[in-house]
């Protein structure tokens, strides 16, 4: 299936995309087949956004880290643009390393002062 993604601004719909997956699996019983299409979704879905991050504020670098950019076939399909770049998958296994790079941001510029 190719379900059409629903864009609002800087935000995708994601929902439905649990019961095609799922249908789409009980219709084939085909493992492959399914997460293909939930990676490929998902890819176009973050590929989108991006475009849409752009369009907002312009040409500039984006960074992606995350346990999902730790997946080579998301990672090769929005790796495709200029300016972007990857956490390391170590450092993608979930979102606390750059949730603390945050804080660390907040809490040295809050002492700077």
């Amino acid at each position: 299936p190719n379900k059409r993604l629903s864009f609002k601004g800087n935000e995708v719909n994601l929902s439905g995309l649990e019961n095609i997956a799922c249908k789409l699996f009980d219709d084939t019983q085909n493992k492959e087949l399914t997460s293909a299409f939930v990676l490929d979704y998902i890819g176009r879905a973050l590929s989108g956004l991006s475009d849409a991050y752009i369009e907002c504020y312009g040409d500039s670098p984006i960074v992606y880290a995350g346990g999902v950019m730790s997946n080579s076939i998301i990672k090769d399909m929005l790796g495709r643009r200029p300016e972007v770049y990857f956490a390391k998958p170590a450092m993608s296994s979930d979102n606390a390393v750059g949730t603390a790079i945050l804080a660390l941001r907040k809490y040295e510029a809050r002492c700077s002062d």
